[in-house]
């Protein structure tokens, strides 16, 4: 999966020139751009109850995947991680995570409709890795991820030029 400037501290998502905001809910979005103004991205992020990130991502390519951030959590860098996603009584689905930062991982999930529509569909989402299991309660999720599609669709093929 390509990404283009994705730091955490918390899961912070900064783009070379001014990106395009939106939200959905509980939801905050952006649209990003490379250092040489192509569209990279569009994610989505919502803070937990526990000060858990969680986020979403698709980029110009239509990868799809899902970020987890914890200032608790103390990772390597660089290094990969298995992960089990559970959702609403659904098969586990083993994953294996990219750590991105110290504190979270991004983890690509098949951009295939059963796996999107999955995640759409859930309530309750848990993310599970050697250190800590997170749980979400993702409301509105359905919303969050229809705008995070459109804003791929309204982007891709885009460039912002600074001046």
């Amino acid at each position: 999966m390509r990404l283009h400037a994705i730091l955490f501290g918390p899961l912070v998502l900064l783009a070379a020139s001014a990106p395009d905001h939106f939200t959905s809910g509980l939801w905050q979005g952006k649209a990003s751009f490379d250092d040489e103004g192509q569209f990279s991205d569009c994610s989505m992020t919502m803070r937990s109850d526990t000060k858990v990130q969680l986020g979403f991502v698709i980029t110009s390519d239509s990868d799809f995947g899902l970020l987890v951030a914890d200032e608790t959590l103390r990772l390597k860098p660089g290094t990969r991680k298995a992960v089990l996603l559970l959702m609403d009584g659904q098969e586990p689905i083993p994953v294996m995570a990219r750590v991105v930062d110290v504190h979270g991982l991004l983890v690509p999930l098949q951009s295939s409709k059963s796996v999107v529509e999955t995640i759409r569909k859930a309530k309750n989402l848990r993310v599970s890795i050697s250190e800590k299991e997170f749980s979400f309660g993702v409301r509105g999720i359905n919303s969050a991820i229809e705008a995070l599609i459109e804003c791929v669709k309204a982007h891709k093929g885009t460039s912002r030029v600074e001046l």
